[in-house]
């Protein structure tokens, strides 16, 4: 599973503009929910990449990241200072395991993608589910989105 794009943004669009700690726990919670809308955890992360605009910022995150994924059986993690645009940090990662929902209905491979556009067009994850469920039917392996509908 691949989670991408995880931005300080709300579920109507709005980017939060507080401090470094705001908008990280905003990030890291839209990267817990658009798991969940994979019926997966950040407890199955194997890799994590954060990209900070301001390295400065590497303790204060460091203390949030703990909080989502736990101390016990860390990902490994890549953080780098990139030259985001508005906001502080970005967050992705890739899970261990496909679902279990993913598994039985004989999916090849999840892509969950939440990025602020698709955070602000939440939709309903069932009904894509089904639509993406009826696409891949017959097939071994398959990229298929889901968008960021649980976005908070």
């Amino acid at each position: 599973m691949y989670l991408a794009g995880a931005c300080p943004v709300l579920s109507d669009g709005t980017w939060v503009r507080g401090s470094f700690e705001e908008q990280a726990r905003q990030a890291f919670t839209n990267l817990r929910k658009v798991a969940e809308a994979a019926a997966a955890s950040l407890s199955d992360a194997v890799r994590a990449g954060v990209y900070l605009r301001d390295y400065a910022d590497f303790d204060a995150m460091n203390k949030i990241y703990v909080e989502f994924f736990g101390t016990d059986n860390l990902p490994a993690r890549t953080t780098l200072p990139v030259a985001l645009n508005g906001f502080d940090i970005e967050l992705d990662a890739i899970g261990r395991t496909l679902s279990k929902m993913c598994r039985v209905r004989g999916w090849g491979v999840l892509l969950v993608h939440s990025t602020a556009s698709r955070a602000a067009r939440a939709t309903n994850v069932p009904a894509k589910i089904r639509r993406i469920q009826a696409r891949t039917r017959g097939r071994d392996s398959t990229w298929s989105r889901i968008p960021a509908a649980a976005a908070p």
